[in-house]
């Protein structure tokens, strides 16, 4: 842990730098994608977001659901179709009654009062969202497939 002075309402707010050698031969191979910033090796955004997805079945941790919501809502573009319907598919196996009685718990375990909206409309948002970014990757492919067959028929 590292404290940098952050407060919030209710106590000190230290942030948890994780460092791992775990795939190290991984990224001396390029497996993983990420940036090497003053001398530290960063995972791209893209990767954390697949690992975030992988760990969140694995774990009883909601912080990954968490996560995965607030970068699903600010930076939707950055999911591939893949990640959505792995995402929701992990969704639907822990029930979203589950989802939402996990991140109250975690709000109020850490009191995050400040939140705007209640765990179940976090979870419900998330959900839908992810359903309807789905269906418009199906119709834009869709979209593409008839594009690319009719300029093969005007040829």
């Amino acid at each position: 842990m590292v404290d940098y002075g952050a407060t919030n309402n209710y106590r000190d707010y230290p942030l948890k730098i994780e460092i791992s050698s775990r795939n190290k031969k991984f990224l001396q191979s390029k497996i993983y994608d990420y940036k090497n910033i003053a001398g530290v090796n960063v995972y791209s955004l893209d990767e954390i977001l697949k690992m975030k997805i992988r760990t969140f079945n694995d774990r009883d941790k909601i912080r990954d659901f968490y996560d995965l919501s607030y970068f699903l809502k600010k930076q939707p573009e950055k999911f591939t179709k893949d990640m959505l319907i792995d995402f929701k598919e992990r969704m639907d196996y822990k029930n979203l009654d589950t989802l939402s009685y996990l991140l109250k718990e975690e709000f109020e375990k850490n009191e995050l009062k400040d939140i705007s909206k209640n765990s179940e409309e976090i979870v419900l948002e998330t959900y839908d969202k992810i359903e309807n970014l789905v269906i418009n990757y199906s119709k834009n492919k869709n979209l593409e497939l008839n594009s690319e067959r009719n300029k093969e028929i005007e040829r």
